[in-house]
């Protein structure tokens, strides 16, 4: 998705957290989030790649991205899902803890 799938330059302190938001996308179709949740990820990502390849990417719309981004993973924790496996609740918890500490400051 980051520069690989959208063949976008990834503004410079912006690298780590285009390829956390890669990694989000290529684990949707194995967490087992609902599709609305899935597509509306899928989008957002689409979102914070664009506003990332800007040669002066606007901060508070990355942030809002994130945290967009944040919850829609979130949501797979809220336990509306009992089918959900622990190892994809880990996996969603690492890939929010990723997202978060790779914005930059």
């Amino acid at each position: 998705m980051a520069q690989s799938q959208a063949h976008e330059e990834i503004a410079p302190r912006y690298e780590a957290l285009a390829k956390v938001v890669s990694a989000v996308v290529a684990a949707l179709d194995h967490l087992g989030l609902p599709s609305t949740d899935a597509d509306g990820a899928r989008a957002e990502a689409r979102g914070l790649v664009a506003e990332m390849a800007k040669a002066e990417p606007d901060r508070g719309v990355v942030k809002r991205g994130v945290t967009m981004l944040n919850g829609l993973l979130a949501s797979a924790l809220t336990g509306t899902n009992q089918a959900f496996a622990a190892e994809s609740t880990e996996r969603v918890r690492s890939l929010i803890a990723q997202l978060v500490s790779a914005v930059p400051n």
